[in-house]
């Protein structure tokens, strides 16, 4: 079985560095693995001098000429959706901003097609789960009965029902496209729906995708950060490979090669001592307006901030104080 790695990347973003360390995660924790590469032209052109380090982690690597008028989304997610027709043999997808912290045991791949779901919950209980129900239903796609699978990690058999799977994936994100809509999990589970849901569920440890659970990082074998939107607010993180200046730091470092091996070898360390992981609940209620005005405010420096943010503190009192007894009315 391959390691499959997408990817498309110019020197000003941070995708290939991303890809580059997951890849050698991939050989530290597996040094037999087979790793394939696939690209589009305009990215390889990019990897010269210290951007060809990632070929010496590969061992196949396909180049596909792609519109160069294309945003670089819009070709990810073409060679995504394309990738069984490019790549022989039965392979695991994995997304760049994801990090090996154990080895594949094969026997967890026994379906043709495999995934996890988007939250590691059912789709009625994730997080997103109005966003995309919104976007699904706009697009005209059918809503999942069960799960929305996560497109970062996808497993995938060289059969005839997995070709035919892609070929649908690939012809409904080009309806998605015309609608306005560049991303590919809402094809993803249309097309799932579509094929009775042949998409069967591998273990979780496979995408631990930590911005949404901690309950399976002690078994895992991936770590799925969620690179991708590189998060501002560096304060509300825990993981250092989701911070954007985290990527800065390696952008501006001449030796990334030991910064990665350092990570690589003791990818836990990429935890903030005072890490917390709040529930479900919690996290919904976080996301009130009235908390992140309360937020901004506590985190400026300017004195109108501040006395807003006393009169707003001595408000919550003495509202906490007359609440009870206006509750016995």
């Amino acid at each position: 079985m391959k390691l499959l790695y997408v990817l498309v990347s110019k020197p000003s973003d941070c995708y290939y560095e991303q890809a580059l360390l997951s890849i050698m995660s991939a050989k530290y924790r597996m040094p037999q693995i087979f790793i394939s590469l696939l690209m589009d032209d305009e990215t390889k052109k990019t990897l010269v001098n210290s951007r060809k380090k990632i070929l010496d982690y590969t061992d196949e690597v396909r180049v596909i000429k792609c519109d160069p008028h294309q945003s670089p989304m819009v070709r990810s997610r073409f060679l995504k959706t394309m990738m069984r027709e490019y790549i022989e043999g039965d392979f695991l997808y994995v997304d760049g901003d994801t990090l090996w912290v154990n080895p594949i045991n094969k026997e967890d791949f026994s379906a043709d097609i495999m995934g996890v779901p988007d939250g590691h919950v059912e789709f009625e209980k994730f997080i997103y789960h109005d966003y995309h129900l919104s976007l699904v239903k706009k697009l005209g796609f059918t809503p999942p009965s069960n799960f929305f699978i996560n497109g970062g990690v996808l497993f995938l058999r060289d059969t005839p029902v997995v070709h035919e799977f892609m070929k649908s994936w690939n012809e409904h994100w080009n309806i998605s496209c015309e609608k306005g809509c560049y991303t590919d999990q809402q094809s993803l589970n249309h097309v799932n729906y579509l094929n009775n849901n042949i998409i069967k569920l591998m273990p979780h440890s496979y995408n631990v995708q930590i911005v949404f659970t901690i309950r399976y990082l002690l078994n895992a074998k991936l770590i799925h950060y969620f690179g991708t939107g590189l998060y501002e607010n560096e304060d509300e993180l825990c993981f250092e490979l989701q911070k954007k200046s985290f990527w800065s730091h390696v952008k501006e470092n001449a030796n990334i090669m030991s910064l990665f091996e350092d990570v690589v070898t003791k990818p836990y360390k990429c935890f903030s001592i005072s890490s917390i992981k709040l529930n479900y609940k919690s996290e919904i209620e976080l996301k009130n307006p009235i908390y992140g005005f309360i937020n901004t405010l506590a985190k400026s420096s300017k004195l109108h901030a501040k006395v807003l943010l006393k009169i707003l503190n001595m408000g919550a009192r003495l509202s906490s104080a007359l609440f009870p007894l206006l509750s016995k009315r």
